[in-house]
Protein backbone atom coordinates (compact mmCIF):
# COMPACT_ATOMS: atom_id res chain seq x y z
CA UNK A 1 0.00 0.00 0.00
CA UNK A 2 1.44 3.88 -1.12
CA UNK A 3 1.07 6.20 1.85
CA UNK A 4 0.07 9.65 0.94
CA UNK A 5 1.45 12.15 1.62
CA UNK A 6 0.03 15.03 2.83
CA UNK A 7 3.14 17.42 3.56
CA UNK A 8 4.10 19.66 1.03
CA UNK A 9 7.80 20.29 -0.65
CA UNK A 10 9.73 23.14 -2.30
CA UNK A 11 7.88 22.18 -5.78
CA UNK A 12 4.67 22.11 -4.33
CA UNK A 13 5.42 25.99 -2.86
CA UNK A 14 6.88 26.96 -6.55
CA UNK A 15 4.04 25.71 -8.09
CA UNK A 16 1.63 27.29 -5.84
CA UNK A 17 3.30 30.59 -5.93
CA UNK A 18 3.31 29.89 -9.98
CA UNK A 19 -0.39 30.06 -9.64
CA UNK A 20 -0.83 32.79 -6.96
CA UNK A 21 1.12 35.11 -9.40
CA UNK A 22 -0.59 33.54 -12.59
CA UNK A 23 -4.31 34.83 -10.63
CA UNK A 24 -2.79 37.88 -9.29
CA UNK A 25 -1.81 39.15 -12.69
CA UNK A 26 -5.03 37.76 -14.20
CA UNK A 27 -7.18 39.80 -12.24
CA UNK A 28 -5.10 43.23 -12.06
CA UNK A 29 -4.02 42.98 -8.63
CA UNK A 30 -0.47 45.34 -9.59
CA UNK A 31 -1.41 47.81 -6.33
CA UNK A 32 -0.25 44.83 -3.91
CA UNK A 33 3.18 44.27 -2.66
CA UNK A 34 2.95 40.05 -2.67
CA UNK A 35 5.29 38.02 -0.62
CA UNK A 36 5.29 34.29 -0.44
CA UNK A 37 5.44 31.46 2.50
CA UNK A 38 6.02 27.99 2.91
CA UNK A 39 5.38 27.52 6.75
CA UNK A 40 4.38 25.34 8.96
CA UNK A 41 0.59 26.20 9.98
CA UNK A 42 -1.53 25.96 12.78
CA UNK A 43 -5.03 24.57 12.20
CA UNK A 44 -6.44 23.00 9.32
CA UNK A 45 -6.17 25.29 6.51
CA UNK A 46 -3.31 24.73 4.11
CA UNK A 47 -3.14 28.06 2.89
CA UNK A 48 -3.72 31.31 3.22
CA UNK A 49 -3.66 34.88 2.31
CA UNK A 50 -3.08 37.94 4.93
CA UNK A 51 -3.70 41.32 3.73
CA UNK A 52 -2.60 45.32 4.89
CA UNK A 53 -4.64 47.11 2.48
CA UNK A 54 -3.01 50.58 4.06
CA UNK A 55 0.53 49.15 2.89
CA UNK A 56 -0.85 47.37 -0.15
CA UNK A 57 1.05 44.08 1.21
CA UNK A 58 -0.38 40.76 1.22
CA UNK A 59 1.34 37.51 1.84
CA UNK A 60 0.69 34.04 0.61
CA UNK A 61 1.19 31.36 2.80
CA UNK A 62 1.08 27.42 1.94
CA UNK A 63 1.66 25.30 5.07
CA UNK A 64 4.37 22.55 5.36
CA UNK A 65 1.49 20.40 6.12
CA UNK A 66 -1.61 20.17 3.86
CA UNK A 67 -4.02 18.50 6.66
CA UNK A 68 -6.05 15.41 5.91
CA UNK A 69 -5.71 15.19 1.73
CA UNK A 70 -3.15 14.27 -0.60
CA UNK A 71 -1.53 16.94 -2.31
CA UNK A 72 -2.07 16.98 -5.96
CA UNK A 73 -1.32 19.58 -8.50
CA UNK A 74 -5.05 20.58 -9.19
CA UNK A 75 -5.78 21.35 -5.52
CA UNK A 76 -2.28 23.66 -4.87
CA UNK A 77 -3.66 25.36 -8.12
CA UNK A 78 -7.50 25.47 -6.69
CA UNK A 79 -5.64 26.48 -3.50
CA UNK A 80 -3.69 29.08 -5.41
CA UNK A 81 -6.86 30.49 -7.22
CA UNK A 82 -9.00 30.74 -4.09
CA UNK A 83 -6.00 33.09 -2.00
CA UNK A 84 -6.36 35.17 -5.06
CA UNK A 85 -9.62 35.82 -4.75
CA UNK A 86 -9.77 36.41 -1.25
CA UNK A 87 -7.31 38.86 -1.79
CA UNK A 88 -9.33 40.37 -4.74
CA UNK A 89 -12.91 40.23 -2.27
CA UNK A 90 -10.88 41.31 0.27
CA UNK A 91 -11.99 45.21 0.35
CA UNK A 92 -15.87 44.24 -0.78
CA UNK A 93 -15.73 41.87 2.52
CA UNK A 94 -14.54 44.35 4.71
CA UNK A 95 -17.42 46.31 3.30
CA UNK A 96 -20.10 43.56 3.93
CA UNK A 97 -18.54 42.78 7.18
CA UNK A 98 -19.27 46.43 8.71
CA UNK A 99 -22.78 46.31 7.76
CA UNK A 100 -24.08 42.64 8.22
CA UNK A 101 -21.14 41.13 10.94
CA UNK A 102 -17.90 38.90 10.19
CA UNK A 103 -19.71 35.91 10.00
CA UNK A 104 -22.18 36.89 6.71
CA UNK A 105 -19.31 38.51 5.18
CA UNK A 106 -17.41 35.05 5.53
CA UNK A 107 -19.91 32.99 3.88
CA UNK A 108 -21.38 35.14 1.49
CA UNK A 109 -17.15 35.71 0.17
CA UNK A 110 -16.89 31.91 0.13
CA UNK A 111 -20.44 31.49 -1.82
CA UNK A 112 -18.95 33.45 -4.63
CA UNK A 113 -15.29 31.77 -4.29
CA UNK A 114 -16.66 28.53 -5.08
CA UNK A 115 -18.89 29.21 -7.64
CA UNK A 116 -16.26 30.99 -9.28
CA UNK A 117 -13.98 27.72 -8.60
CA UNK A 118 -16.33 25.43 -9.73
CA UNK A 119 -16.26 27.77 -12.98
CA UNK A 120 -13.65 29.80 -13.92
CA UNK A 121 -10.86 27.77 -12.16
CA UNK A 122 -12.12 24.49 -13.67
CA UNK A 123 -12.27 25.71 -17.11
CA UNK A 124 -8.69 27.43 -16.64
CA UNK A 125 -7.07 24.23 -15.06
CA UNK A 126 -8.73 22.02 -18.04
CA UNK A 127 -7.06 24.50 -20.77
CA UNK A 128 -4.31 25.20 -19.19
CA UNK A 129 -3.11 21.71 -17.45
CA UNK A 130 -5.31 18.78 -19.37
CA UNK A 131 -4.93 20.12 -22.91
CA UNK A 132 -1.46 20.86 -22.61
CA UNK A 133 -0.87 17.04 -21.15
CA UNK A 134 -2.89 15.45 -23.99
CA UNK A 135 -0.49 17.57 -26.95
CA UNK A 136 2.09 16.12 -25.28
CA UNK A 137 1.59 12.21 -26.42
Amino acid sequence: MIKKSNKTTEKDFQVFKKECEYWIKYFGMYEYCVTFFHVKREGLAATQVNNDRSEHMAQMILSTHWGFDEVSHKMLCRSAFHEALELLTWELGDSVSKIHGAWFERDQIHKLIMRLQNTIFEESYQRRYCATARKRY
